[in-house]
Parts: structure tokens; C-alpha cells; sequence
């Protein structure tokens, strides 16, 4: 669906490991969602101008292998809308071909004024939709 390439510095690994730690992992899930609302037309501003954050609501990771540095290429492999919920799969995937990281997001829509979730906005749903089964069939 879509990809987003990162390089993963010496930095971003713990210095006893040699590897990206769990939760800084979370973080290159975070970087692609974000890319990936962007390329759909949907950049993470233009929902707070609308008084909308589009918030985490659970997170489920299954870690496969180490993320090590060097070239990744983070996914947002496939997605649905249930209900409030929006899920999209991840994975992170290493310079060999190798799944590092499995990851289902389930996300909700969150009313800045009255603190409660919402329904997707109507664009975005339709767009989300559109763009998950056109990338499914092809």
C-alpha cells in the first residue's frame, strides 16, 4: 500500500544492543502513518484545523527480528474502517527483505472540543476506502 524508506543511524540504536529499541521502533510506525495521511491528501494539520485529532487508540506489535542500522522501508500495508475505528497494518522490513516488525494501529478520530471520538470524516473515509481496495487489485 505504502512505503516509506528510512535510514536507521547508530543513534537510533542502544548502545549495549546494537538495535532500535521497542519503543523507538513505535516512532518509524509513527513517521510512515503520518507520510502516508500526507500522500492520501490528508496531512495531520489539516485535521486539527477542523478541531479533529486523529489519535492511537491501541496498538497491537509482534517483533520478528532485530532492526539494526541501516536502510528500512516501513509499511502501511493494508487498512479498514470499523465503525470510529480506522486500522492500518505496518511492517518494518530490514535491507535483506526480512519482516523486522508486524504491526496492527487502530486509530480514532477525536473531537477537540468535546473530547470523544467521532466517525472518520466523510472525505477521508471515502479516500481511505478508495485507496486500500485500488492498492488491493492492482
Amino acid at each position: 500500500m505504502f512505503e516509506l524508506k528510512v535510514t536507521v543511524s547508530e543513534g537510533d540504536c542502544e548502545p549495549h544492543y546494537n538495535h532500535v529499541n521497542h519503543a523507538h521502533a513505535l516512532t518509524f510506525l509513527e513517521k510512515a502513518r503520518l507520510s502516508f495521511l500526507e500522500d492520501m491528501g490528508f496531512p495531520n494539520k489539516g485535521f486539527m484545523e477542523k478541531g479533529l485529532f486523529f489519535v492511537i487508540f491501541a496498538i497491537e506489535v509482534r517483533y520478528k527480528r532485530e532492526i539494526l542500522e541501516g536502510e528500512i522501508v516501513v509499511t502501511c500495508d493494508e487498512g479498514w474502517i470499523e465503525d470510529r475505528s480506522v486500522f492500518v497494518r505496518q511492517r518494518i522490513i530490514n535491507d535483506k527483505g526480512k519482516v523486522c516488525l508486524e504491526a496492527t494501529v487502530e486509530s480514532k478520530f477525536m473531537s477537540g472540543e468535546s473530547k470523544r471520538s467521532v466517525p472518520p470524516p466523510a472525505d477521508f473515509a471515502a479516500a481511505f476506502i478508495a485507496l486500500v481496495e485500488s492498492r488491493t487489485c492492482s
